[in-house]
């Protein structure tokens, strides 16, 4: 007995060992970002716009390309951890760009995009969709980890993760914005460092002075004679792999602002109350300045005016979401969403349509600053055979002046607004035309592979 009770203590101090070193390792190797960093703007400028024109976006939660349908996650009350295979990773990363492709928007909002992680194979998604779509991009790390360890029996290992946003305008300055955490040690370093990305789009004319891509520094002597080791020559390549930055002069007048968002999800509410004070009060910021702003992404919060019955709560132990407050971000300023086709789903148990009991939400849209008329919203329905999240496309008009006039939006025309069961709502006290509004728009179809339909 003694024996067995000497083995039993050994092995209990081995795992307290490993358990100890393996925080320690992390703590040390802990991502950090700044309150504030300027992001990296890579890429070619396709298109001019002016105040009184007319844009479209796309937000879309691609899931890493690793949440398809046939997936569940342990993080949600499933058992999944990781994709299965390599070339699932790849074939939903081929759909999701012919999806994107189809619908020909002029800037994509992308979530949960994996530049190197284990879960995704170590597929680098963020070159491999920035290279397939024209336009400036910038890329703002959100979740990056060396290694987590949970689940103990399949551990998830390390992961690199963010938000994408590819533009097809000019593009003058990109930022990362950190939101708070709320998480304590040592829950946090396993945790997404939640964040804004942040993109400021010239209106009218690029300034005389060339877009220039920012120079490369000149190679040393050692390296010219060939003298660096193999890992400084193999560090150098990988640089040299990367596009060069780009760096378009401001003109001095109004901007648009494009916040691509990525809320905390599997929170008790409060860090989603946080997150959201902070971007209402960035947005007002910029638009008391004169500047246009549409934000999009994954909120992991239901809209103003939505219908709660429509999709009820079934489920409540492994993810709630909040109720996005209006009164945080003022008068005016709409709340963009389709209702009538659900925007994500609770990852217990694989998707099926057929499935009555399935766990769905309306989480992912927009939200416009009073001087941008929203003139469609519409969620494609691709029956998440490729992301645990659908996408949401977005039609608006800047207005022709960039005086920003709090609580007078130009009034929509009646014929673009619907009630609930066309997809449009409208929040309690305001109209249409008001803000916090939705409104359905077009048909699109899916064969599973490509979709079709109007822009």
């Amino acid at each position: 007995m003694k024996k067995i009770g000497k083995i039993f203590i050994i092995i209990i101090l081995a795992i307290v060992l490993v358990a100890a070193g393996i925080t320690a390792f992390l703590t040390i190797t802990e991502f950090k970002p700044e309150e504030e960093e300027v992001l990296d703007v890579t890429g070619v400028t396709e298109k001019k716009l002016n105040e009184g024109g007319e844009l479209t976006l796309l937000t879309y939660n691609i899931g890493y390309g690793g949440v398809s349908a046939d997936m569940d996650l342990y993080t949600e009350g499933g058992e999944g951890v990781k994709a299965s295979t390599e070339s699932l990773i790849n074939r939903n990363l081929d759909c999701i760009r012919l999806l994107m492709k189809e619908q020909n928007c002029d800037v994509l909002m992308l979530q949960t995009v994996d530049k190197k992680a284990e879960r995704s194979f170590k597929v680098d998604e963020v070159t491999y969709l920035r290279s397939l779509f024209p336009g400036l991009s910038s890329y703002a790390q959100n979740y990056k980890c060396k290694f987590i360890p949970l689940p103990l029996r399949d551990p998830l290992g390390s992961v690199d993760s963010g938000l994408l946003t590819i533009n097809r305008f000019p593009v003058t300055e990109s930022d990362r914005l950190a939101l708070a955490s709320g998480y304590s040690w040592p829950m946090k370093l396993f945790k997404p460092k939640n964040c804004l990305q942040v993109q400021r789009v010239l209106l009218g004319e690029i300034p005389p002075a060339e877009v220039k891509a920012e120079e490369e520094p000149a190679a040393t002597e050692e390296e010219k004679e060939g003298e660096e080791d193999e890992k400084e020559k193999e560090k150098k390549k990988k640089k040299d792999d990367e596009p060069a930055p780009v760096s378009i002069p401001s003109n001095g007048g109004p901007e648009l602002i494009i916040v691509n968002a990525h809320f905390e999800s599997l929170d008790g509410g409060s860090i989603k109350i946080e997150q959201t004070k902070a971007l209402a009060n960035f947005v007002k910021d910029e638009y008391a300045k004169g500047n246009y702003v549409i934000i999009g992404g994954t909120f992991n919060q239901t809209f103003p005016g939505s219908d709660s019955t429509l999709y009820p709560l079934r489920d409540t132990s492994n993810f709630l979401p909040g109720v996005l407050e209006e009164t945080l971000f003022g008068e005016g300023w709409s709340f963009a969403y389709d209702q009538r086709t659900p925007t994500a789903r609770l990852c217990n148990t694989p998707y099926s349509e057929l499935d009555p009991y399935a766990q769905l939400y309306v989480i992912d849209g927009f939200i416009t600053s009073p001087n941008v008329s929203v003139k469609g919203v519409y969620t494609i329905d691709t029956g998440f055979k490729f992301s645990n999240h659908q996408p949401v496309k977005l039609r608006v008009q800047l207005k022709a002046s960039g005086t920003a006039v709090i609580g007078q939006p130009e009034p929509q025309p009646a014929a673009e607004t619907a009630d609930a069961t066309g997809g449009a709502v409208a929040a309690p006290g305001m109209t249409a035309g008001n803000g916090g509004f939705a409104i359905g728009e077009g048909v699109l179809a899916t064969d599973g592979t490509i979709i079709e339909g109007t822009n």
